[in-house]
């Protein structure tokens, strides 16, 4: 176990993301900006990512053992929902649309940006794929449920124009057609390569692998640097925390880690894999659940806030969990 390795990661994460929180927050780089990150994150550097590392590292044995990683993915969302709505009953919230977004913030977890330096950190650059097998179930869970809880009964753009033309589905995007079109994607096409490349044994040219771990390895820094350039340009008001944002925060960095965990620990699945799934489970709100409530102005703030604080809390909680895991592993 790399316990330094872990701590340089979480202290690399911290000055990264501060540095574009800064960067944001000082107008260094504008809000419009930030959007380039994004795309050079999706359609170039975690491409290239997939493509090194499950060729560099992975093998027949190993892609098959992999197959397990999205179910646990789509099991740790549901089960996730399942405790936000317990909770919601309990504490009786009763705007649904912000239960709507309460049950995507505690539901989908940052798998990759925040995910991968700290998985890699721990368990190897050849753990990397796990956390992209991962993203596949979580991002399946996205484009359909994920979707229908952000677009329902939002009180402006899109949604509100279809469902006055009594079109509903239409302006949401929980529709077989978007969700394969969202679904399909350079990462999922990189990753579907790779598996191809590895199941037949078909190696990667050398000028090739190179160039695809170069560009590969900047997605990490580049990730960090957005998350802190998104939160740096989200409207945040000084009253931080309130009772939701800690029962999400609970939920998402504590309970869904202790659920996935305890199912995973009597898989018959891998060492690695157990270690992976349950960290993976620990990870902060992503910042997507952001975007999305802004998208469809159903509370956006208390996503932002709820991206925040768990982010934070987690540079915590996740080395706990490691260390819980190599006392039971």
């Amino acid at each position: 176990m790399n316990y330094n390795g872990l701590l340089e990661s979480i202290a690399t994460i911290i000055i990264l993301t501060g540095i574009g929180f800064l960067a944001a927050r000082l107008g260094i780089i504008k809000e419009n900006d930030t959007k380039a990150f994004s795309n050079l994150i999706f359609y170039i550097t975690s491409p290239a990512l997939i493509l090194s590392s499950i060729t560099g590292y992975f093998t027949r044995e190993t892609v098959l053992s992999s197959l397990a990683v999205p179910q646990f993915a789509v099991l740790m969302t549901l089960l996730s929902i399942i405790a936000a709505y317990a909770v919601g009953k309990i504490i009786k919230v009763e705007d649904q649309t912000q239960l709507d977004i309460f049950y995507m913030t505690v539901s989908f977890c940052n798998t990759v940006y925040i995910g991968l330096p700290i998985i890699t950190s721990i368990y190897g650059e050849s753990a990397a794929g796990f956390v992209f097998f991962y993203d596949l179930g979580s991002g399946m869970v996205l484009w359909t449920l994920g979707m229908e809880l952000a677009c329902k009964d939002c009180p402006t753009g899109e949604c509100k124009k279809s469902q006055e033309a009594g079109n509903f589905l239409k302006g949401c995007f929980f529709t077989p057609g978007r969700f394969l079109k969202n679904l399909i994607n350079p990462p999922l096409a990189a990753l579907v390569l790779a598996v191809f490349m590895v199941m037949l044994e078909i190696p990667m040219p050398d000028i090739i692998s190179r160039t695809a771990k170069t560009v590969g390895d900047i997605t990490i820094p580049l990730s960090m640097l957005f998350i802190g350039l998104s939160v740096g340009h989200s409207c945040i008001s000084r009253e931080i925390f309130d009772t939701l944002v800690i029962w999400a925060a609970f939920i998402r960095l504590i309970i869904s880690p202790i659920l996935v965990g305890g199912i995973a620990y009597f898989a018959p699945i891998s060492l690695i894999l157990k270690k992976v799934i349950t960290v993976e489970a620990a990870m902060p709100v992503m910042m997507f659940t952001a975007i999305l409530a802004n998208k469809y102005n159903k509370h956006p703030e208390f996503a932002a806030k709820t991206v925040l604080i768990t982010t934070i809390l987690s540079m915590i909680t996740i080395p706990a969990v490691v260390y819980v895991l190599e006392l039971i592993y």
